[in-house]
């Protein structure tokens, strides 16, 4: 059985293990609760942002805009969203054997777009084609940096050849759950423009009276959109990453209580018995003086 002093060393450990699990499972939630208040403030933008690309792309098509143009030629820029730290369980991990999982289905050439340490690393380490890594985003929403990766992602699409554009990140299904997903981003699809619109695309098309005329203000509206999505798939990433981190935070807490329960029970049993064996020897002595 270990020393006393040994149990005693072990339990501070622990103690002070509990207190910062705690700390950082708080720090977790609340930086959570601050991301899903910004995923609800831009979700009433990006809903009629939407309903304005819709309505717009009704009257005049996409066929001469270049984020709807379809092509047959050129690599696929595949963008993952990862975390910059662990402690967060298998979120890292989740996104990642996701992410290669879909890359090695591929039977075209792509390139790999990156946000986030932990999936960087990873790519860059195993050989795959990383195009560009954008780290220490730390789980904040940094619009400058944000935008900044919106305006290259779209930059690769327009201007340097790639046919596609995919994205794959954690979304959080539940306050409990998150899991990865991919989307298709571009081109962009009339079909998602129009889930904009209740009514949908068969729906009889209203007149409406743009100014400027309908093809410029798609033109203008089209980057918009597709900066908010790209906002909108940050937002939802760092908010998954949060909540993973403050479930695996809990997990650790409740961990260090159970391991104080039990170093706390063997601790005390190791103390009765030295007490235990000291009377013993007294009692020994005693009756050997008697004696």
């Amino acid at each position: 059985m270990p020393s006393l002093k040994h149990l005693r060393r072990r339990l501070r450990t622990v103690n002070s293990t509990k207190l910062i699990t705690r700390a950082m499972r708080s720090v977790a939630a609340s930086k959570m609760r601050r991301t899903q208040d910004r995923r609800d403030q831009i979700k009433p933008y990006a809903n009629r942002l939407q309903k304005m690309v819709a309505h717009a792309a009704q009257s005049v098509g996409g066929e001469d805009q270049p984020l709807m143009q379809m092509r047959d030629d050129g690599k696929r820029l595949v963008v993952v969203v990862s975390s910059d730290s662990g402690l967060c369980g298998a979120f890292n991990n989740t996104v990642i054997r996701y992410a290669e999982d879909y890359v090695r289905s591929l039977s075209e050439e792509y390139e790999m777009y990156i946000i986030g340490k932990r999936a960087g690393s990873y790519f860059r380490k195993h050989g795959y084609p990383v195009k560009r890594a954008l780290v220490d985003f730390k789980g904040n929403i940094v619009l400058d940096r944000i935008l900044e990766a919106a305006n290259e992602i779209k930059a690769a699409f327009l201007d340097e050849g790639f046919k596609a554009v995919d994205l794959i990140h954690n979304r959080a299904i539940t306050a409990m759950a998150y899991k990865p997903q991919r989307e298709r981003f571009l081109p962009l699809q009339e079909e998602e423009l129009y889930s904009g619109l209740e009514e949908g695309a068969s729906a009889p098309l209203l007149d409406y009276i743009f100014e400027p005329d309908a093809k410029t203000l798609l033109g203008e509206l089209l980057p918009k959109f597709v900066e908010t999505k790209i906002y909108y798939m940050f937002v939802d990433a760092f908010a998954a990453e949060h909540q993973a981190r403050m479930l695996a935070m809990t997990t650790a807490n409740e961990n260090c209580i159970e391991l104080i329960d039990a170093l706390t029970l063997q601790m005390n049993k190791a103390r009765q018995a030295a007490i235990t064996t000291e009377i013993t020897e007294i009692v020994g002595g005693a009756e050997a003086l008697k004696g």
